[in-house]
Formats: structure tokens, sequence, C-alpha cells
């Protein structure tokens, strides 16, 4: 007698094979899922010891089965060989090199066998989560499956490709669940060429083309109103018909990662003979993201991404016979390595200064432009400096009554310290400051003040819109050329940021935002509060690329004798500690109270089912949670968003879930 248990494993390998055809209670075949099966080849049943025994009538090795059978989400230790596949392994005496076969050209199929395809995705219970997977994760609306002629086939998605007359040329095939070479094309067709097409024929020459990395983004894309085509090769292989592009405007916005960067630039070395304009667009997402994830997972919308094509520069070819290739460093004039303050600030280079708030970053930093502008010698400086002047770039203190008073507490003299000055829009408020779009005119100020020292306080607050201070690659496309302003200036630039809550990173790594930020500074120093003395706070080094490592320093945030309102900074002693042993602290993102509360909050509220996100906002708005603090719970609580569609397939909005296997009640904790 089967059990219970073994019976729902024998059904659950049986639908994740399709086309079950059963034969007895406890005994079926179905479509093998290693090789492209046409009729049921792969014999499933119980074994002795309650397992699912599997065997492919075709041939198929057993590893190969269980493999893609693992792909498709059933455990290993429910299967086991059937005795016959043991069998035919125990005749083999020498073991044979396992060759990898070529895939055979296979004629295309016929309009009718897609249109079965299509029919069965949209029509199929069993592919009731198939069809879901399209909607939430991917985001295409029912209408776009409709127009084109999205399908399924054998646990995989299948995507017509059609020439400009609609005849078709390829068929390329998706498996979500499979670790590498997900998108394939069918055997024998895997030329690249420029998909959907009809986005190209149905638009005008005047409008601007997006060309993604992959088909599930260009018809996303297209869906939101723009006019977007993807190679059927991926990022290494541009499309053999980049004639279509001819005389257009065309927008290269590939995954992020090496290979989508590499792929941009070299499809954008063809498009450069063909069309009228091309573009790279950094999409300025995490590693490996893509326009799907800029759509679904970021919930930013088209007029975003528009906004980012606009800014985009056009894209020119560099000239291998302009400039020199190399330089030999003998003919180099060698200089001498310059400090604003000696070990600590570099002149001509990017330092960055991290702490909490609340210990004395800005009063710090004042101290600093005191004793610059002073020409009064900083502590462990042996160096006699002249006086100089001081660029400052504050976003959060007014220059009136805060900066400017706590620079005077600090002994600065007022006459060498200068603010960048801000334009105003038409309706007369300030633009800040935006870097890399304003480092022109950054420069040309501090070419005309002299300074030898630029703060930024903090340097996050002036990052552009099109900057993600969590990407590596984003951050320092904004800092390389702070860096090169630095360098030819001789101005030493501080950049003052903020500590992330996890205590138990090194130092090097505590840092908001992207590692980026200190990998561009030459030099890093940290502050925080000295572990044992109180009212003490510590200032020490957490990098030194240009020479060995100084002590920490002491000091303490006093009042302004002549205004006990106003804070000043006072040096102490050198002290022997590390960045290492002030910053280590327990993780301050999974001790958190508040966290844990939200975590609980998530937990209840999606324990019955998807909720709206704008109810989700009211709940925790009604419960005293801030929302920054729901957000920060979610990975905790493993909730998920996804769009919410209408009963025509439209997106209505966005909604809050936990997948039915990890909700958890506090009765089960």
């Amino acid at each position: 007698m089967t059990h219970t248990r073994t019976r729902a494993d024998l059904h659950k390998v049986a639908e994740a094979c399709h086309g079950a055809v059963w034969e007895s209670d406890d005994q079926c075949s179905a479509l093998c899922p290693s090789h492209e099966d046409t009729s049921p080849s792969l014999r499933i049943g119980v074994g002795d010891d309650g397992r699912v025994t599997v065997y492919c009538h075709a041939g198929c090795d057993y590893g190969d089965i269980r493999a893609a059978l693992v792909r498709r989400g059933i455990r290993t230790e429910t299967l086991r060989p059937a005795a016959a596949q043991t069998r035919r392994k125990q005749k083999r005496s020498v073991p044979k090199k396992k060759r990898r076969r070529q895939p055979k050209a296979k004629p295309l199929p016929y309009d009718d066998d897609v249109a079965k395809w299509h029919t069965h995705l949209r029509r199929s219970e069993q592919l009731g989560p198939a069809r879901n997977y399209l909607r939430t994760l991917r985001g295409l609306s029912t209408s776009t499956i409709l127009r084109y002629e999205i399908g399924h086939r054998y646990g995989r998605y299948v995507i017509p490709v059609r020439d400009a007359e609609g005849l078709l040329v390829n068929v390329r095939k998706y498996d979500p669940e499979a670790t590498s070479d997900k998108m394939t094309s069918w055997p024998g067709h895997g030329g690249s060429v420029l998909y959907p097409l009809e986005a190209l024929t149905e638009a005008d020459l005047s409008e601007a083309v997006l060309l993604c990395e992959g088909e599930w983004d260009a018809l996303l894309a297209g869906q939101y109103g723009l006019v977007a085509v993807t190679g059927t090769g991926g990022a290494s292989a541009p499309p053999s018909d980049l004639d279509a592009l001819r005389d257009r405007r065309v927008y290269i916005a590939y995954d992020c990662d090496d290979a989508g960067r590499s792929g941009a630039h070299k499809v954008a070395a063809l498009l450069n003979e063909v069309a009228k304009e091309v573009f790279v667009v950094d999409l300025g997402l995490g590693l490996g993201e893509d326009i799907t994830d800029w759509f679904v997972t970021h919930e930013k919308t088209a007029d975003d991404l528009l906004a980012l094509m606009a800014a985009a520069e056009p894209w020119i070819e560099e000239d291998e016979d302009e400039g020199e290739l190399f330089v030999t460093l003998a003919d180099l004039e060698e200089t001498r390595l310059r400090w604003l303050w000696a070990g600590r600030i570099p002149a001509g280079k990017l330092t960055m200064l991290e702490g909490d708030p609340g210990l004395g970053k800005s009063m710090l930093w004042a101290k600093l432009v005191a004793h610059i502008t002073t020409g009064e010698p900083l502590p462990g400086d042996g160096e006699v400096h002249d006086p100089a002047d001081v660029l400052v770039v504050c976003a959060e203190d007014d220059l009136h009554d805060t900066i400017a008073p706590r620079l005077r507490a600090a002994g600065a003299d007022l006459r060498r310290v200068h603010s960048v000055t801000l334009a105003r829009d038409d309706k007369g408020h300030l633009i800040p400051l935006s870097i890399p779009e304003d480092l022109p005119r950054l420069r040309k100020a501090i070419v005309t003040a002299r300074a030898s020292l630029i703060v930024f306080d903090p340097v996050i607050a002036y990052l552009s819109e099109t900057i993600n201070s969590g990407n590596d690659a984003s951050v320092r496309r904004a800092l390389t050329p702070l860096a090169e302003i630095a360098q030819t200036t001789g101005a030493a630039v501080v950049m003052i940021r903020h500590l992330n809550k996890q205590g138990d990173l090194k130092a090097l790594y505590r840092g908001g935002g992207s590692i980026a930020f200190i990998g561009a500074a030459r030099s890093g120093l940290v502050v925080d509060r000295h572990p044992e003395q109180e009212g003490v706070v510590v200032l020490a080094q957490t990098k030194s690329n240009l020479a060995r490592g100084v002590p920490a320093l002491a000091y303490s945030v006093d009042s302004w004798a002549e205004d006990p309102t106003i804070p000043v900074v006072t040096w102490g002693d050198e002290l022997n500690i590390t960045a290492e042993q002030l910053l280590h602290k327990p993780d301050g993102r999974t001790d958190a109270p508040t966290r844990d509360a939200a975590v609980t909050f998530l937990r209840e509220l999606l324990a019955d089912g998807p909720v709206a996100a704008k109810e989700v906002q009211k709940a925790a708005r009604e419960a005293g949670i801030a929302w920054r603090t729901v957000e920060r719970a979610k990975e905790r609580a493993v909730a998920r968003t996804r769009a919410a569609h209408s009963d025509t397939g439209v997106i209505k909005g966005w909604e809050w879930f936990i997948p039915r296997l990890h909700i958890v009640r506090e009765d089960d904790e």
C-alpha cells in the first residue's frame, strides 16, 4: 500500500514533468524533462523504500533527469533511479566519456504549432502559475501576451520571432528554473536579430528607440509606451539586421553587469555607422539588474526612464589613431606628494570622513577649516602651511545661522571661506549642486577662489538623480571626474558620509551606500565615541593608500566660551586604538526592537493573503511604524511585492504578500 506522503511526492513529480498518463495509482508515464520529449517516455513509479523512481526509455541519464526535476522544484531525497536504470549502468565496465552534443538543426514549427502553444498557455488550468509568473515577476499584461503570441511548451515559455513580412525565423525558449542559458533558440536558428521588429515598423523615424538586452525587457518597455527592441542573441551577439535602425536615435540600455556594458559598447560601435545618434544609458541599478527590474522591482516609471535617456551623452567611439597609446614612466617628471594634513588628508585627492550623526563631524571639519584658513598647525603635523582658502558645500545646515557662527567659533578666517552659489529655477527655488553635472562649475569656483580644500557635507546629498548611491559603477561615474578635478587643481576634497547599521562588518565597509565611495578615496577617516571614556570622540583611520597609517586622535565637542549655544571641537591626545576596535558593535539592523516590531506587523498583516501597497502604508501609519522601518523589515519578514492586475490583465497597482511556504504565525514560532 502506497503511503499518503509517497503518493503526494509521486504526483508532484508527475506534475513537474507534464503530460502524465496514469497506468495505476502508483505508476505513470510523462514527458521527460531532460530532453525534447514529444511523447511520454519517462516512467515514474514507487520503489520499495517509498521513494519515487524515474526511468527514461529514450536513454537519458538519471543524473540529468534528477537535475532537471530539481530545477522544477523537486527535492532530491524523494527520488532514486529505477532498477532498470541501475542495471543499465552496471553493464558498463568502462565509463564512457560524456560528449557534449551539438544541437542539430530542426525545422521551424508551423504557425499552427505556435498558436497551439499560445492557446495552451492562455487556457490550461495547469499553467495558472506560468501565467502568474509572466504577470507578476515579468510585469507583462494579458494584451502583451496575446499580441506577441507567447506560449508554453514542455515546461518552457516560447516566444515566436518573426521578420518584417511576418514569417517565423526563430522560436526563443525560456526556462525560468534553469541555472544557466535560460533563454535559448530553436536548434539551428540561433542567429541574432532584432525583436520585436514590428515595434520599429509601427513607429515614426523621429521616435527614439530603446535597445534592451532581453526579450522580456523589450516587451515590457514596449508595454510602457516606448519603442523598444532587443537582439535575440544576448549582449555578446549584436543583431545582424541593425540596418533596420538606420537614421534613428538609439538608446542602448543593457543589463547592469560587465557583459552588458561590454555588449552595449560593441553594438554602439556598429550602430555608429547606421543610426542617426547613439547613446549608451547606464540604468544605475544593482549588479545584474535590467529594464524589468527598473519597472517591476524598483517601481520606476517610463517618465523616469525617458529622463535618464534625455540626460545621456551621445556615444563617441574612441579613435585609436588620436593621442598616444601609452607613456613611459622614465619620461615623466616626478612630483612630491603633498599633504593638507600629514598622513590624514592628501592634497589633490579624495578623503572620506565617516561617522554616525551627533558625533560632531560638522564641528570637526569646521575646526579643520579654521586650521587651513589661519595656517595654524594641525595635531601631529610638523609642516608649516600658509593660510589658504576653502570651499564648503553643505546641504544640512544654514550658512547664516549655523555654518558661519561655527566657523567663527572654531577660529576660522571667514574671509577665506567660500560657498558655491546656487542657481534658481523659474519659481525662484534654489537648484542644488549636482555631481557630476555641475563639476565644470565647481572646477571654475576652485580655480577662481584658489581653494586648497573642498568639503561636501554630506556627499550623497549632491549626487545627481541619475546616480545610484548603492551601485559601484554608478558611484564611480560620479567620483572619477571629481577625483580628476582634485588632481588637476591640487585641492583636497573631504566628503562626509554616515555609517550603516552593520556593526559586525570591517571598518572599511561601514560607510553607507556603495563600497565605491571609500574605494575612490585615497584616505579614509571615521569618528565614533571612545569605548571607555565618557565624552571623548575618536578620529581613526580606516584607509591610507599613500602613506603609513597614523595614530587615532581624541577630541571633544564643547561649548564656545563666548556663546555656549555654539559647539566647538577641542583636540585631545593621540590614542592607541584602531578603527576596527572603535566601530565593532552588534548589527543594528537585526537587533533593533523597532525592526522586530515591524517584522511582526508585516507577518500578521499578510498572513491571510496579499494586501494592497496603499493599505500596507495606511496600516503602518495607524500602528505608528515608520514606512522606512517597514521597508527594512521586508526582507526578514520574507515579504514580496508584485503587480496587481484587473480582470482584463491591466496593472491596477501593487500589493505586498508572503509566499505561502514562508508564512509564519506567532503561535508557530
